[in-house]
């Protein structure tokens, strides 16, 4: 299957993105539309939209999940745009998370299947507490294969088979300065709200289709949600270190508050699956 994993492969990717990092030079990465321009747009947009929320819901006020959901998915995304799949695999015995990812990448069968996994903790919440969840789906099939025996997979009954798209995102408006528009523009008319991401993104993490997303995710048991929240809380934690190796805080000078605000409100939502 496309982007499957073998032993000699996933030892390739070790060396190659070891001897990348070593030398400082920059892992080879496909083009995409976004520029450095954009990505810093969206990054910026992560921080403020989640810091916001990180204080709304300490407070008690309500908060959008839907908001959540799109920026974390969408952060994910520029991570692994920007090589956090090569950098996990660099750290490979060296650092306990990225060694626990990259055996888990290997036995789910590719790192795009272990994402469409581990991500999922960014849905639970979605499904949980918004009511038009079923409308939100894309009912898009991707080209990302989950095999079942994996880990992850095989906690989820009869998820083998195609993933499905994520669900359409909610949108962000960017700050002004962000905008793109000269100085006379801004002052008159607001940006305009942009999707958090593209569904059909190859970076974007998928979701198992298990004969119809909304139906197993809202019957999945909350024990179940728990263990895999717990994950995707296990994998923010690494997920700052192997960005440090490439650069991203230098480069975003926003992406640590966002990826902490994300983590904060994550283990947040990890607590109350699991309570």
């Amino acid at each position: 299957m496309k982007g499957r994993m073998n032993r000699r492969r996933f030892t390739g990717f070790l060396i190659g993105a070891g001897a990348a990092l070593a030398t400082g030079s920059k892992l080879i990465m496909p083009a995409r539309a976004l520029s450095d321009d954009e990505d810093n747009k969206l990054i910026n947009a992560v921080a403020s939209y989640m810091t916001a929320f990180a204080d709304a819901w300490d407070n008690g006020y309500p908060v959008d999940w839907h908001q959540f959901a799109g920026a974390a998915m969408a952060l994910r995304a520029v991570e692994r745009f920007y090589g956090l799949d090569g950098a996990l695999e660099s750290l490979y015995g060296q650092d306990e998370v990225a060694t626990w990812a990259g055996d888990w990448a290997y036995q789910e069968g590719s790192w795009d299947a272990f994402h469409a996994l581990v991500s999922l903790g960014y849905i639970f919440p979605l499904a949980e507490w918004t009511s038009d969840f079923d409308q939100k789906q894309s009912f898009q099939q991707s080209n990302v294969w989950i095999n079942g025996t994996g880990p992850l997979s095989s906690d989820i009954p009869d998820c083998a088979g195609w993933a499905q798209c994520p669900p359409y995102p909610d949108t962000f408006i960017a700050p002004p300065s962000d905008s793109g528009l000269d100085d006379f523009t801004r002052q008159t008319v607001e940006p305009p709200p942009e999707p958090w991401y593209s569904v059909t993104s190859p970076w974007i993490p998928k979701v198992p289709a298990v004969n119809g997303f909304t139906i197993w995710v809202h019957n999945y048991p909350k024990v179940n949600k728990c263990n895999t929240s717990k994950w995707t809380v296990y994998l923010l934690a690494g997920t700052v270190l192997a960005m440090d190796l490439l650069g991203m805080k230098q480069r975003f000078p926003k992406y640590e508050a966002a990826a902490r605000a994300v983590t904060y409100i994550m283990t947040g939502v990890s607590i109350y699956l699991c309570s």
